[in-house]
């Protein structure tokens, strides 16, 4: 059984930087499956002793066009043809924490985008989280996203 567990385990490095990793017949079941709980685990230590405890569940591509961002926040890894608002930042995770319906846009908090195109923060009107980038929302598609790999992040009271 160890055998097993290690050998599917995903090294945290070649995780980290979005090598993935290999588990066979059942690679995109498990991969998923990994990356929810890594998720959830790291959401878990940021709020320990805090008042509220995060809920992690997956969702696909079509849930986030009605989603609720008031109460949630969705985090997905982008493919490389993924185009924001300043153009293809490669293959990388981000933060959708709102959406923007006249405009048909998400609003995005991502790392990258301050590293390579300096701060261009800004703050949704709607729930009072912070942005920094956007994609339209017909952006985030099979081919642009991994979809298997949408996990929406509620934090709920202790």
């Amino acid at each position: 059984m160890w055998r097993r567990v290690i050998g599917n385990t995903p090294s945290l490095h070649n995780f980290v930087l979005g090598e993935g990793s290999d588990f066979g017949k059942l690679r995109n079941a498990t991969d998923a499956k990994v990356k929810q709980a890594f998720i959830a685990t790291c959401f878990e230590v940021m709020t320990d002793g805090s008042a509220v405890s995060p809920l992690v569940t997956s969702t696909d591509i079509e849930a986030l066009t009605t989603m609720d961002f008031s109460k949630a926040v969705a985090i997905l890894c982008v493919r490389e043809k993924a185009e924001f608002e300043e153009g293809g930042m490669g293959e990388h995770w981000v933060a959708i924490v709102g959406r923007d319906d006249d405009a048909g846009v998400y609003l995005v908090a991502c790392s990258y985008t301050n590293h390579s195109y300096g701060l261009n923060e800004r703050q949704d009107t709607k729930t009072g989280r912070f942005y920094n980038t956007t994609i339209k929302v017909a952006g985030i598609n099979k081919s642009t996203s991994y979809p298997n790999n949408i996990n929406v992040i509620q934090l709920v009271p202790n």
